[in-house]
């Protein structure tokens, strides 16, 4: 393997670690670019190395750190990257006013590739789901939605790895996943016992606004542990 395979292996592991499974659900391209060159400045990170990547990745997702930057701005967070990825700086997160708290954008109203926002609530949805399983390759996303195929709203759709929707013939209708499902896995994509009560009492408009509340609860105490304000 030559040494310029190798960063862009580690890359693509990084990226899987990350839940970007599909690169459309990547926030920023710059994330891309800023990565690549962690690797290549520091191709045999530690573990502890790898976690504050992530962190990063987290931060600057949540943050609109490449939305509200300068081009002159994203110069300067791009070295302090690269001190970060020498070990020279904590968390390669660049501040021009340390008093001042990152907060998030408002909750997405639809869940698509388009926006940022909405990316990171499936990223998040997907890190959930994923935790620290091995991502098979070539790996995909299906979307299971509850009630209406028209609805986009984030609470009205479930995520799901292609791999485990083909291996579970039984569980593809929504309706037998959510009914017959271990609560355990269904918490892991959102859904609570009283979901699912719910569902089988056939009260999807409470179904739907219940799980909203439930999904802005988890992703706000995500948000807020990495030291982001949360934006309803």
């Amino acid at each position: 393997m030559s040494l310029f395979s190798f960063p862009l292996l580690l890359l693509a592991r990084q990226l899987q670690k990350l839940s970007v499974i599909d690169i459309r659900l990547l926030p920023y391209p710059t994330q891309l670019i800023f990565i690549s060159e962690y690797f290549r400045l520091n191709p045999e990170p530690t573990l502890e190395q790898c976690k504050a990547l992530e962190n990063w990745f987290w931060v600057t997702t949540y943050s609109n750190y490449f939305t509200v930057y300068s081009i002159s701005q994203q110069r300067s967070a791009y070295q302090v990257f690269c001190d970060f990825a020498i070990g020279e700086h904590p968390d390669g997160i660049y501040k021009v006013n340390n008093e001042v708290s990152f907060s998030t954008a408002k909750y997405p109203d639809k869940l698509n590739f388009t926006g940022v926002r909405p990316k990171a609530l499936q990223l998040f949805y997907l890190n959930s789901i994923i935790e620290d399983n091995e991502i098979q390759d070539r790996e995909g996303i299906k979307e299971i939605f509850i009630s209406s195929k028209k609805d986009r709203n984030p609470a009205n759709i479930i995520l799901r790895l292609s791999s485990e929707f083909e291996e579970k013939q039984d569980k593809k209708q929504i309706k037998n996943f959510i009914e017959t499902s271990s609560i355990k896995l269904l918490n892991k994509h959102f859904i609570t016992q009283e979901m699912v009560y719910l569902y089988k009492q056939d009260i999807v408009d409470r179904f739907i606004p219940t799980r909203e509340s439930y999904l802005k609860l988890k992703e706000k105490e995500f948000v807020e542990n990495i030291g982001i304000i949360y934006t309803d």
